[in-house]
C-alpha cells in the first residue's frame, strides 16, 4: 500500500478544529505523526513502534535528528 495515498485518501485534518480543542484540554495530547521513508509502504504497527523506541521528543515533535536517521 502507497501510505502516503492511504493516508491523504481517508483523513481530512481541520486543524483549526484541533486547536480549539486543545486550548480546552489541561493536558496534552500524544500524536503519532506517520511519515513515509524511502519504500512508502505501511508497516505493521509494532514494527513503527519497535523503531520509534529511542525516539526524542522535544515538546512533542520529532526532532531533526530522528529524520535523519529516517524514523
Amino acid at each position: 500500500i502507497d501510505a502516503a495515498a492511504f493516508f491523504s485518501s481517508i483523513f481530512t485534518v481541520n486543524f483549526c478544529e484541533i486547536e480549539e480543542r486543545l486550548q480546552t484540554q489541561d493536558k496534552k495530547p500524544y500524536i503519532l505523526l506517520a511519515a513515509g521513508g524511502p519504500s512508502q509502504k505501511a508497516l505493521p504497527l509494532k514494527i513503527i513502534l519497535d523503531r520509534w523506541k529511542g525516539i526524542n521528543i522535544l515538546d512533542g515533535l520529532v526532532t531533526s535528528e530522528n529524520i535523519a536517521q529516517d524514523l
